[in-house]
């Protein structure tokens, strides 16, 4: 079958000021971009008030019904596939899965099998007919841990701006080449590489990009980082640990660069296989209670595995993490 995008999906904004109808949209629908929404509302696909409206910088006011109709046809099919899923928690309004290393969230070219998105339209059919099966935010492919679903349009939209205006608590953990002694912040601005487009790169061009880290554990080549995000960019946490010269442990597309192996690490440990990163932390109002969620994620076993083997290189805090 191909993908089929949501057809008459109607949203009630409620705006703080005057903004683009094609600005509102993208912000609505952030999985496609703002040239995409001016095809769509120049091919006659969106109504406001049930109004059809053909001008994309239509400006709009607040309390505006939106209605867009549109229909993406992939070149190629995606099917639901049953996918173990490790969910954490569910209720009729969302999913919070606990995602495992090598998988990709969305079908692309190259990739239309097996993915998290073909995973959930075999557990929640109904999730067909909602951008992205619901999938809310990012996590890199061999990126572990928390990942938020919604479970209808509305409260998809919800999660979204709940997203868009910061009003939740990501943390991740991972480890690092390098002994870093201080905790601090990290402020570069991060923009696709125009060379290489798969990846992005920090560059004064760039959107405005903020990562907190926090020193969780010293070795003496490494050190366990805890990681709070002030900003969402695509590969934000791996492309400013580099840019600080302190790639993670197993980042082959970004770190190579920096650090080819750490002797003792890869003689004790193969060395890994993908990047030590982890979502570890989510804090969150419910959409519909209003109740505030706290989820956690455990480290998993390969991550736990290399940190037993960098506290037998005598950790400079005794093999316990610092305050």
């Amino acid at each position: 079958m191909n993908m089929l995008e949501p057809n008459n999906v109607r949203y009630v904004g409620l705006l703080n000021k005057t903004c683009r109808l094609d600005v509102i949209l993208v912000s609505l629908f952030p999985a496609y971009s703002r040239s995409f929404f001016k095809k769509v509302i120049i091919f006659g696909r969106v109504k406001v008030n049930e109004q059809l409206v053909l001008t994309p910088k239509k400006r709009l006011f607040g309390l505006e019904l939106i209605e867009v109709r549109f229909l993406y046809r992939s070149s190629f099919s995606i099917y639901p596939q049953r996918i173990a899923l490790d969910i954490i928690y569910e209720d009729v309004y969302i999913i919070v899965l606990n995602k495992a290393s090598g998988f990709i969230l969305h079908p692309g070219f190259g990739n239309s099998e097996y993915t998290i998105f073909n995973g959930l339209l075999y557990y929640y059919p109904p999730n067909t007919i909602i951008p992205r099966a619901g999938i809310v935010h990012r996590l890199d492919k061999d990126t572990t841990g928390l990942l938020i679903i919604a479970k209808s349009i509305s409260i998809y939209i919800k999660l979204v701006e709940v997203f868009r205006l910061k009003k939740l608590i990501r943390e991740y953990e991972g480890v690092a080449f390098g002994s870093l002694s201080f905790s601090g912040k990290i402020v570069k601005p991060i923009l696709r590489n125009p060379v290489k487009r798969v990846c992005m790169k920090a560059d004064n061009r760039g959107k405005s990009s903020i990562t907190n880290y926090f020193v969780k554990e010293r070795f003496p080549f490494h050190t366990r980082l805890r990681f709070n995000l002030e900003t969402g960019r695509t590969h934000q946490i791996r492309i400013h640990m580099v840019y600080v010269k302190h790639p993670f442990v197993g980042d082959k597309q970004y770190g190579k660069v920096l650090y080819n192996s750490s002797s003792y690490l890869y003689n004790k440990l193969k060395e890994p296989k993908r990047q030590v990163l982890h979502a570890i932390k989510l804090e969150v109002l419910h959409p519909v209670t209003f109740v505030k969620m706290k989820l956690e994620s455990p480290l998993t076993y390969d991550i736990l595995s290399l940190l037993n083997v960098l506290r037998g290189t005598d950790s400079l805090t005794g093999g316990k993490p610092s305050d």
